[in-house]
């Protein structure tokens, strides 16, 4: 199980890049495609369930309140992918900076 989530975390790492990458080069007054969006956010969710699963598996890693916080963080990634289609790729992007911001404020 710890291998797997190593898995998620590099291939959300690399997601997240391509998409980031993306939505930076499309114009401001544009809407994101579906790709860019399901890559960032997609990308993003798949980084932390396979960090959330890497931790999960060792003893006493995780305590209960952050573990239920990452996973309410990757469900909230998944649900921005249909609902981003109206947002502006800055506002996209801003949302996930404030989200992961709150996570680590969170986990401190």
């Amino acid at each position: 199980m710890y291998e797997y989530g190593h898995f998620l975390v590099a291939v959300g790492i690399t997601a997240a890049a391509v998409g980031l990458q993306t939505t930076i080069l499309t114009e401001p007054d544009e809407f994101l495609a579906l790709s860019p969006r399901l890559a960032l956010a997609g990308g993003l969710a798949a980084f932390l369930l396979g960090a959330t699963v890497g931790h999960w598996v060792m003893p006493h890693s995780l305590d209960r309140v952050v573990r239920w916080a990452r996973l309410l963080v990757v469900a909230l990634c998944l649900l921005l992918i249909p609902v981003g289609s109206s947002l502006a790729p800055p506002t996209f992007t801003w949302f996930f900076a404030i989200l992961f911001a709150a996570l680590f404020a969170l986990e401190i």
